[in-house]
């Protein structure tokens, strides 16, 4: 079995990626659209990449039926 490490993304770099603003990476994340995990005590999180591909492609599928 060969472990996998998947890459996570802060805040600032998942905004910077897909150009918006970081609060609107935070508030995807509040809304439970977005998954992401706390880091130590602070209020940092970090996305992991698959939960990233999962919120676009569920955007993605909202705008297609509309």
């Amino acid at each position: 079995m060969v472990a996998v490490v998947e890459r996570h993304f802060t805040t600032a770099q998942l905004a910077a990626l897909l150009a918006v603003h970081p609060e609107t990476i935070r508030r995807a994340a509040a809304r439970g659209e977005l998954e992401s995990v706390r880091i130590g005590r602070g209020s940092e999180r970090r996305y992991p990449e698959s939960g990233v591909q999962a919120w676009l492609r569920s955007n993605a599928d909202e705008r297609d039926a509309a």
